[in-house]
């Protein structure tokens, strides 16, 4: 007996202990989740500057859901690091037919400057996890790698991006925010926030930390009021508004120039940032960019004399002009060195004709293709002049033109259609029901006159109206010689109205008077002359009231409807001629006015029409024919350039103006109207200067390798409103 429990006691523990120790994998089993091991990986540090990341990830090996990556943030010397902005995105890169996937990870922050990123992936494989960070003590980056089902968490390294070391491996730039609209009391503090950071910036340019700390407090309030006013917005803008306030403070409690300097940066980066989203903020203020500085690279100021608040009063004048919008910079190539005691003809670098990616500090081989290294000049890297001697000049086939003010004409060439003038349109119908008798216009297309029989109609209701009206007759007659005389006449007047009403002429209701009896078979005319367009009857045919029976148009004018596209339609007046032809008479051409342009547009080809009347002798124009439509237009004198001045590069519209001594000097264009030749200039170009018309191909080229990239970057746009024609 005792046996008998022994056995199953035993086999049940056995299968207890067996539960605890692969409580995970059974688990894993039941659920379909990835079998894990360890509970969390090895610590994997990684240094940006004067901060260091210990990153750790939880499970080890990771699974495709529930992952957590715990980062420790800390000092040099071991200060952990509390309150820093911290992002995680997770991304797998494009393979073959498969697109990029990418994602962010949930952000949660511990005591001791320590951070949770929690995550799901879509998939197993490798995945690459980037953390960002922001902190008063440096703005960096750094790339892990992971695979889903293995051990390990391996780093890929760091930068920083803005931080107290003054090292910076990338581009600072101020985030990209969606245009906006500020309410005018959020306007107001803004720019109260502008006028404080302008104090802020004569301090620092003076190399005074003294009159940093009252304007610092000032602008963090003006943006905090600012923030508490505003609207629901994206939360980019909120975003950018709570960056520049704790800069502010970080700038008002700095106890040096460098550490005031780095929170200055930040905050000119942000508040440049929302002067692009609200170009209203920028009225007043010219920006500028200095490349040696470290970090945010940029400042804004009242005045148009630079005062470069990074540098001091070591290196005042040291930047050159700027946008306002996020920008390309291009490191050493690109940099102003204006302030810093170079000449324009002073080299700034080598590079290859054929691979300009190439800059080497001093002449040498091309690495790619071993073609000698040219120099380019700081001239040519901030204006994108370039040299070419006549000699040159004629061997590319370089050809310019001036810039002249003359009348231009513009030639819209627009596809018509012909139809028939509506005003010229008659229906005939009847009032009454009956049966057509005899039919006299059989066909369609068969031309009529005003007054011709149509067709004769039986109606008993017609038949038994005209009974009325002679025994009304007789009734007024008999009423003669009684008392009354006049007594039946109301009688004959509105039996007499009846039968017009219905169709019947004064003449056929003399005749019905005359002869004494009722017209079986009633004719009616035509009301109008002209061609039978639509016929709905035929002899023998029973009609109802309101039927229509034939429709006759007058082809003696027609329309024509010319479709215009958006763009040409603002130049279409009433009254404006037109010349139109037909390709079945090319020889022969109708001069014509615009009679109405339609006051809406076509939905699907999103064109709008235009109406022109011609007069048509000899029928020669027939309804639904195609036609072409030529409008000149007179523009009057307007600035212009031969069409193959202009160069497109993306957002920017250029010309190259010879600038005299063989310099040929690349200009930002806004253009306007165009014609087959010519292209009006709005904006960029004055009356008499000289512009490459032929050869701006390798004109181009050239400048492109040897000019800063704010000509040619598509990022940074000079191009002005209107300027993408």
């Amino acid at each position: 007996m005792r046996r008998r429990f022994l056995v199953p006691a035993v086999l049940a523990l056995s299968l207890l202990i067996v539960g605890v120790v692969y409580r995970r994998q059974l688990v894993a089993w039941f659920t379909g989740a990835t079998v894990t091991g360890g509970s969390e990986s090895a610590v994997t540090k990684t240094t940006i500057g004067t901060l260091t990341i210990s990153a750790t990830l939880a499970p080890d090996p990771p699974r495709q859901a529930g992952n957590t990556l715990r980062l420790a943030v800390s000092t040099a010397d071991g200060t952990p690091v509390a309150g820093a902005k911290v992002s995680m995105g997770w991304v797998m890169p494009a393979m073959g037919s498969m697109a990029e996937m990418r994602g962010a990870a949930t952000i949660s922050e511990e005591d001791g400057g320590r951070y949770l990123a929690r995550f799901d992936l879509p998939m197993t494989g490798s995945w690459t996890l980037e953390v960002k960070l922001e902190s008063a003590m440096g703005t960096g980056s750094a790339r892990y790698t992971m695979t889903v089902g293995s051990s390990g968490l391996t780093a890929k390294g760091g930068s920083l991006q803005n931080g107290p070391s003054g090292k910076s491996t990338d581009t600072v730039r101020e985030p990209m925010l969606p245009p906006q609209q500020f309410p005018p009391e959020v306007l107001a503090h803004v720019r109260n926030a502008f006028e404080s950071y302008e104090r802020v910036r004569v301090a620092l340019a003076a190399d005074q930390i003294a009159g940093v700390a009252v304007p610092a407090r000032e602008l963090a309030k003006s943006i905090a009021v600012a923030k508490q006013k505003l609207p629901g917005v994206p939360s980019e803008v909120t975003d950018c508004i709570d960056q520049s306030a704790s800069a502010a403070e970080r700038l008002a409690t700095a106890n040096d120039l460098d550490t005031a300097r780095l929170a200055f940066g930040e905050i000119s980066r942000l508040l440049i940032a929302l002067a692009a989203a609200d170009p209203r903020l920028q009225q007043g203020w010219h920006v500028f960019r200095c490349p040696m500085t470290a970090g945010f690279k940029k400042w804004f100021q009242r005045t148009d004399t630079k005062a470069n608040p990074y540098m001091g009063a070591s290196m005042p004048t040291c930047g050159s002009t700027s946008t306002w919008g996020s920008a390309a910079e291009d490191g050493a190539a690109s940099a102003s060195h204006e302030g810093h005691g170079h000449a324009g003809a002073d080299v700034a670098f080598h590079t290859c004709s054929m691979h300009p990616a190439v800059k080497q500090d001093g002449p040498g081989k091309c690495p790619i293709c071993s073609m000698d290294l040219t120099p380019v000049t700081y001239e040519e890297t901030e204006s994108g002049v370039i040299f070419v001697d006549e000699a040159r000049r004629k061997d590319i086939g370089i050809a310019t033109s001036k810039v002249i003010r003359a009348s231009m004409t513009r030639a819209i060439r627009a596809v018509g259609r012909l139809t028939y003038d509506e005003t010229r349109l008659e229906d005939v119908t009847l009032k009454l029901g009956g049966y057509i008798t005899k039919l006299n216009v059989e066909t369609t297309g068969q031309v009529v006159t005003k007054g011709q029989t149509l067709f004769t109609l039986y109606s008993p209701e017609l038949y038994a109206a005209q009974q009325e009206y002679l025994l009304a007759k007789t009734s007024q007659v008999s009423a003669l010689g009684s008392g009354a005389p006049g007594r039946s006449d109301y009688l004959v007047v509105g039996a007499e109205k009846k039968l017009r009403l219905w169709g019947l002429t004064s003449g056929q209701i003399d005749s019905v008077a005359k002869r004494g009896e009722p017209i079986e078979n009633v004719p009616f005319a035509s009301p109008a002359s002209g061609y039978v367009i639509e016929k709905a009857v035929v002899e023998g045919a029973s009609v109802m009231a309101g039927q229509r029976l034939f429709r006759i148009a007058a082809l003696d004018r027609v329309w024509v409807e010319a479709d215009l596209y958006e763009s040409d339609l603002p130049l279409i007046k009433k009254g404006q001629s037109a010349i139109v032809s037909l390709s079945y008479m090319p020889a022969k051409t109708f001069d014509g006015k615009v009679a109405f342009v339609y006051p809406y547009m076509n939905k699907a080809s999103r064109t709008g029409q235009v109406r022109i009347e011609l007069p048509n002798r000899g029928l020669e124009l027939k309804p639904d024919m195609y036609a072409n439509v030529d409008f000149k237009i007179e523009l009057g004198p307007r600035l212009q350039v031969p069409i193959s001045a202009v160069v497109y590069t993306g957002p920017r519209r250029l010309v190259f103006v010879d600038v005299g001594e063989g310099r040929l000097r690349p200009q930002v264009v806004t253009l306007g109207v165009r014609t087959d030749e010519q292209v009006e200039i709005l904006d960029g170009l004055g009356e008499g200067q000289l512009v490459v018309t032929s050869g701006n191909f390798l004109v181009a080229a050239e400048s492109r390798i040897r000019s800063s990239a704010k000509f040619w970057s598509a990022e940074e746009s000079g191009a002005k409103p209107g300027s993408g024609r």
